[in-house]
């Protein structure tokens, strides 16, 4: 499965915070038999050294897609869940003044997306191995 539509969706960009939503979703997906993608929207043109969608497939143990999108986050990842039955996010855990002039995704999300959004909260990425990069 590479692609096309999933019962979940979640959004990666490589940072700790997005492996935590990944293994979440993995677990998720395996234990409910639901199919899952993961999605990494970037700026159109930037190259990312986190994202190997063929090893991230590969170790899934679950029908588990993979699709990189060039676009904002936050509406990339809205759209890409249309018809999902939710979107899983990590909480980078960013808050106040930083979170105002930066946004956040999560947020956007939360707001616009068709389906229940899931948020893994920052306290549990200290618990997992960070993405190796």
């Amino acid at each position: 499965m590479t692609g096309g539509s999933a019962d979940i969706v979640v959004g990666v960009d490589g940072s700790a915070a997005s492996l935590a939503a990944r293994q979440w979703t993995l677990t998720e997906a395996r234990q409910s038999g639901r199919t899952a993608k993961a999605v990494h929207a970037r700026p159109a043109g930037i190259a990312t050294s986190c994202w190997e969608p063929a090893a991230l497939a590969a170790a899934a143990g679950a029908p588990f897609g993979t699709e990189t999108v060039d676009g904002l986050p936050g509406p990339t990842l809205v759209e890409a869940s249309a018809g999902a039955e939710m979107l899983v996010l990590g909480s980078h855990g960013q808050h106040g003044l930083l979170r105002q002039l930066v946004g956040s995704v999560s947020a956007y999300c939360l707001r616009e997306a068709a389906c229940p959004v899931v948020v893994i909260p920052a306290r549990t990425v200290g618990t997992l191995a960070p993405p190796r990069c």
